[in-house]
């Protein structure tokens, strides 16, 4: 994987017992606003930012 790009040689099929295990809703966390700063990222820094400066804040927020 190279920034974002995957060939498709990295890839196989998966049997569904692969994803066993315990699963939790993101709904909850959705109603009580945890997740509010994830769902709302793109208005959630000033237009004045630069690229950079929105990825160096969510590196290190």
């Amino acid at each position: 994987m190279k920034a974002g790009y995957y060939e498709e040689g990295q890839f196989k099929d998966r049997l569904l017992s692969d994803w066993e295990g315990d699963w939790q809703s993101v709904y909850p966390f959705l109603l009580d606003g945890s997740l509010d700063e994830v769902t709302n990222w793109p208005t959630y820094y000033p237009s004045d930012l630069t690229t950079d400066d929105v990825v160096h804040e969510m590196l290190f927020h």
